[in-house]
């Protein structure tokens, strides 16, 4: 049986043949992979190409697949299929080769260089505080050196992404970041095995360097997953940074820091199938969980075409808050009420308490602030602990007996909470955790390992609460998240929550794989003068890069909101008429009312939408609507954020009665981060709308 792989393109030009097509592709892959000498085959060495090995295999009377076979090798790299005139076109200035540096296999095309006219100074083009060894040695191939050498700035590099290898696109990307160039060639050199320019096409084929974008087939089933979904390559190519962290063993918690679009989650899914399939007993039970329901529903929807019903089995997906809930009901064998901070009951419930031990109307704010940034935040249960508490960040100094006072009342409000069955969400968190550490021996709520997705907006009990959950052992805990995204809590350090990360065990994505690179710089706009932490009392400073171009995400602003309706109406029309799914196109909001709204003016234009929601599935084809907070953890091809208004984003009713000026800045600083998390939901566009005075965060 030949050798036969599928590289990361073919899958793209798979995906838009017709469904017949599709079917003779796939009986021609077996036949490939069993008989390849057949003469049905008709494996020919495409004429006029630029590349030697280029050959194409027949599927059908018009289609063609286009195959690189090395002379001399019992392998087969399947690149692409289409119609065939169009497969040859594609093929015919494609080159594929070993890069004699590193190792790897590398597509790339035959492209001419800028000429400017008159000709610039060489000290003005863009690498050029490189050597041309330098640029051959992180994997350049050296047919290419004359474009690289002509490139004179940002724009021009973008247009020439698409025509040289996409390893050599990361590690230039890399350089034109700031990052030193031996770090960049250590990256280029890291999983090299023996001397790259002695490896065959068949070793480069297999180097768990190329995962990153060929996948060797090795079975039928195998397959039958690539063929099935070709849109979802993440499924099948993960970048070597991914894959290690996937397939590692570990002594203990790992920690994940990436940007928006760096694949955290798939690198967290990918790892829940991998700890029940090759990891753990097969007995033994994974938790996956996340902040949001919607996101938590969105990935056992994806976990359950990536595993076995039997596998599905071991993994459970719950939100941290649901799962608490759960533990807390069955523990008390009754229904618990859990309210918001701005519940009407639970306000009763602070004025009676601090009537009783005689505060005013003024101390309110400073009361709340000190129960949830101290007391809530340290997961305070005693007097005691509450005495012992530092409350670093708090501009105003108390008295022990001030203390004292302030204990008394928030036993009372605790009282009185839980005398009317209520709960605040971090109250419900905190008991679960009680109860868990008072019954180690349980027989329920049993998991071995521990999956923390969206880790930056989970509360330190959160994390308390998952370390109850899951003993100290190998491959116990792993957590991805990112500051920058952080829309809902406060900073977390997991150590002071029990859980100790360990040197090699902190691992950094940089690699954005959703966004272009205009949309990734647009989002980081809205942040970069702000600091972020790393999840662990220190702060995240990579820096990423897109490895895709596209076009500058459009800021518009119009004097009435039926002239930005219009707008994205009209907008949203011409992108289906131009092949867009409606499904991969979401209007965003700040709030639902707005979200609603715009549900009614589509369907006025006979434009199906719905709402955004935790039991969203990705077979609907209708607009996607709904809540900029309700996008987190998703994506669409075409985002449109609307009404991002001054007194929306941030709300202005909320600015106003939140006194405290740090706590002003908090919830600046979230915003900021909630424009980036829904600006990054974009694959390919942005739109971002406004009607009136526009949000002075967009200026």
């Amino acid at each position: 049986m030949s050798i036969v792989a599928i590289q990361d393109t073919f899958l793209e030009s798979f995906s838009k043949l017709p469904k017949a097509e599709q079917r003779r592709t796939r009986k021609m892959i077996d036949l490939l992979r069993t008989q390849p000498a057949s003469r049905g085959l008709n494996l020919e060495r495409c004429k006029g190409t630029l590349d030697p090995k280029v050959y194409s295999v027949r599927v059908s009377q018009h289609y063609r697949t286009i195959a690189i076979r090395p002379d001399g090798e019992d392998v087969i790299l399947l690149v692409w299929v289409d119609h065939h005139d169009e497969a040859y076109r594609w093929a015919m200035r494609k080159r594929f080769a070993v890069n004699p540096k590193t190792g790897l296999l590398q597509m790339w095309t035959g492209a001419k260089t800028f000429q400017p006219t008159p000709p610039e100074p060489e000290s003005s083009l863009l690498f050029a505080a490189y050597t041309d060894e330098q640029l051959l040695n992180i994997g350049l191939p050296k047919e290419q050196l004359s474009l690289v050498r002509s490139i004179r700035n940002e724009s021009e590099f973008a247009q020439c992404k698409k025509d040289l290898p996409v390893d050599t696109v990361e590690y230039l990307s890399f350089l034109l970041q700031g990052e030193p160039y031996e770090e960049v060639l250590a990256l280029a050199q890291e999983n090299q095995k023996g001397p790259a320019q002695k490896m065959t096409f068949a070793e480069a084929v297999a180097n768990p360097q190329a995962s990153r974008h060929i996948a060797m087939i090795t079975s039928d089933e195998q397959l039958t997953e690539i063929l099935d979904q070709p849109l979802d390559r993440w499924r099948v190519f993960l970048h070597p940074s991914q894959k290690e962290l996937v397939e590692r063993q570990y002594n203990g918690p790992v920690r994940v820091l990436g940007g928006a679009g760096t694949g955290k989650t798939v690198v967290a899914m990918h790892r829940a199938r991998q700890l029940v399939r090759n990891l753990l007993d097969k007995k033994e039970r994974v938790l996956v969980t996340t902040y949001t329901v919607t996101l938590a529903n969105n990935i056992r929807e994806v976990l359950a075409t990536m595993c076995t019903a039997e596998e599905m089995e071991r993994i459970e997906v719950q939100s941290i808050d649901s799962l608490a809930k759960e533990i807390v009901e069955k523990a008390s064998g009754r229904r618990i009420w859990r309210v918001g901070s701005e519940d009407k009951k639970l306000k009763a419930i602070w004025e009676k308490a601090m009537a009783k031990f005689q505060w005013t109307e003024r101390d309110l704010s400073f009361l709340k602030n000190e129960y949830e940034r101290v007391i809530q935040q340290s997961g305070v249960e005693t007097w005691a602990q509450y005495l012992d508490t530092t409350r670093v960040g708090r501009k105003r100094r108390i008295s022990r007996a001030e203390r004292k006072k302030i204990w008394d009342t928030i036993v009372e409000v605790r009282s009185l909470m839980e005398q009317k069955n209520l709960y605040e969400y971090t109250d419900v968190l905190r008991k679960a955790r009680i109860w868990l550490e008072e019954h180690p021996d349980r027989t329920t709520f049993v998991y071995r390992s521990a999956i923390v997705d969206e880790a930056q907006d989970f509360h330190p009990e959160g994390f308390r609460l998952i370390r109850a959950l899951v003993p100290e052992n190998k491959n116990d805990l792993f957590i991805v998240g990112d500051a920058h995204q952080r829309i809902y809590s406060r900073q977390v350090v997991l150590g002071r929550c029990g859980i100790n990360i360990r040197g090699r065990r902190s691992k950094r994505l940089r690699i954005n794989y959703r966004t272009t690179e205009q949309i990734r710089r647009k989002g980081l706009e809205f942040i970069e003068h702000l600091t972020f932490d790393d999840l662990d009392g220190g702060k995240d400073l990579g820096k990423d890069i897109s490895l895709l171009a596209g076009e500058v995400p459009k800021i518009e602003n119009f004097t009435t909101s039926r002239k930005e309706k219009g707008f994205v109406v009209e907008k949203v029309k011409e992108l289906i008429d131009q092949g867009f799914r409606a499904s991969e196109i979401a209007i965003l909001a700040r709030f639902n009312h707005i979200a609603d709204d715009y549900i009614r003016e589509l369907a006025k234009h006979r434009i199906k939408a719905k709402k955004l929601s935790p039991n969203m599935t990705k077979a609907a084809e209708e607009i996607q609507c709904g809540t900029m907070h309700n996008s987190k953890g998703l994506e669409f091809r075409v985002v449109f954020l609307v009404e991002i208004n001054e007194e929306n984003v941030p709300p202005e009713w909320l600015l106003e009665r939140t006194e405290d000026e740090e706590e002003r800045q908090e919830l600046i600083k979230q915003e900021r981060s909630l424009i980036y998390v829904a600006t990054t939901r974009a694959r390919e566009k942005v739109f971002i709308t406004s009607c009136g005075a526009p949000s002075k965060l967009l200026s």
